[in-house]
């Protein structure tokens, strides 16, 4: 059950980030009759791309992270309103549970100048909590990572042991055998002549 929830939560969210921006945008950038709006346009395109791309969040994050930021970056220049870069912390989460800091870092910079930006179109706290969610996304992911990373060690480790102690089993195993061997065909040299019967059922305890 809980599998099953997660990948229907890992289903819905692409859904569920889109929704939320398009309607953010459709409350900030009202819709005036009988007008197209290019700003309006742009940040509903710009939040179905955000949202969209977080589909392929785990099979592609560098890329997801990428296309997520540049926008992010375009629809809050429409919508200044919007503080928090929603798809873009769900991005960097999913770049640092999968790779190493090397590469996620550099993406948690690029979120961080993306939500720098809300110093000078929102209040400084809501700026600081933004960049502090951000770094709480990539440190969440980076522990699930190393979480990861540690389970799969303890398990390459434990199949190690175990193929080590296989192999020690089988070494014994191979070694009193080759002893029997050398015994029974000590002794059906031995009797060879004389015993022939005794030789064969060396021989036969050989084989």
């Amino acid at each position: 059950m809980r599998s099953r929830l997660r990948r229907l939560g890992g289903a819905l969210l692409p859904w569920a980030v889109a929704i939320f921006l398009v309607l953010v945008a459709g409350d900030e950038l009202p819709a005036q009759p009988g007008e197209f709006d290019v700003a309006r346009a742009a940040a509903m395109l710009f939040a179905v791309v955000q949202g969209a791309a977080l589909h392929w969040r785990r099979e592609r994050p560098e890329l997801v992270t990428a296309v997520v930021l540049v926008s992010a970056f375009g629809y809050q220049l429409i919508v200044p309103e919007i503080v928090l870069p929603v798809a873009g912390v769900f991005a960097i989460g999913s770049l640092a549970a999968t790779r190493p800091p090397r590469v996620s870092l550099v993406g948690l910079a690029g979120l961080l100048a993306l939500t720098a930006t809300n110093f000078i179109t929102a209040l400084v706290e809501d700026a600081v909590l933004a960049m502090a969610l951000a770094v709480g996304a990539w440190a969440l992911g980076e522990a699930a990572r190393n979480r990861r990373k540690a389970i799969d060690e303890g398990a390459r480790r434990a199949v190690g042991e175990e193929q080590a102690r296989i192999a020690r089993e089988l070494h014994d195993v191979i070694a009193h055998s080759v002893s029997v061997i050398v015994v029974q065909a000590s002794a059906a040299d031995d009797v060879f002549d004389t015993r022939p019967d005794q030789a064969r059922a060396a021989l036969r305890s050989i084989e």
